[in-house]
Formats: structure tokens, C-alpha cells, sequence
């Protein structure tokens, strides 16, 4: 599947609006790469948490829909499954911004510029 320009764009957006609220709360640098690794394995298990949550909400929605059980109910219980979506999307900005540190961690350390 392609994403329009616009998505792109607000992708990038969100990536580095989190690399730089790191950077504002932490400082711009990790002290180690041990750190910075130890962040990055917090947000990815933080991630695939709710990247576990929205897998069981769909295997409940096929359930529905095999039923055709697709009243108001459903309608709730998907609203709700757009929120797992949302917070999915938050934790996995979170990711790209430790990632986006942890590389201006590593550029910083071997002095390349641009970091």
C-alpha cells in the first residue's frame, strides 16, 4: 500500500516532533548507546503491546462478523478499536524518535557532522 504525500509528510512530522520533546526533556544525546538501546527495547515492547491489543480486537471482529452480530454494539466496539489504533500510532512515533536520537547519539560520538 502507498501513502499519499501528505501522510508522508505528517509521518516525518510525528517522528521528529518526538525525537525533539526527547531532546527538550532528556537532552539531545544519550549517555551511552547501552541507554539509548535500552530506551528503544522499552518503546518497541510498549508498541507491540498495543500492536497485540489491535490483532486480538480484529480476530473479536471477525468473530462479529462471521455472527453477523454488526449492531450498535459493534459499531462502539470498533469506535474503540480506532482508539488501539491511535494509541499504536503514538507508541510507534514514540519509536522512531528514540531512534532518531539514538542515531544523533551515534553520529555525535564519531564526530560526524550534522548530528
Amino acid at each position: 500500500m502507498s501513502f499519499s504525500e501528505e501522510t508522508e509528510s505528517t509521518v516525518n512530522i510525528l517522528l521528529h516532533s518526538e525525537y525533539i520533546n526527547s531532546c527538550i526533556q532528556y537532552g539531545d544525546f544519550y549517555h551511552s548507546v547501552h541507554e539509548a538501546y535500552a530506551v528503544l527495547a522499552e518503546e518497541i515492547e510498549e508498541a507491540e503491546e498495543e500492536i497485540q491489543t489491535l490483532k486480538d480486537r480484529q480476530k473479536e471482529i471477525w468473530q462479529i462478523v462471521k455472527s453477523n452480530e454488526d449492531g450498535p454494539e459493534f459499531i462502539k466496539y470498533l469506535d474503540n478499536t480506532i482508539v488501539v489504533v491511535e494509541r499504536s500510532i503514538k507508541e510507534l512515533s514514540q519509536v522512531g524518535g528514540v531512534l532518531h536520537k539514538f542515531l544523533s547519539t551515534i553520529k555525535n560520538k564519531l564526530g560526524v557532522k550534522n548530528a
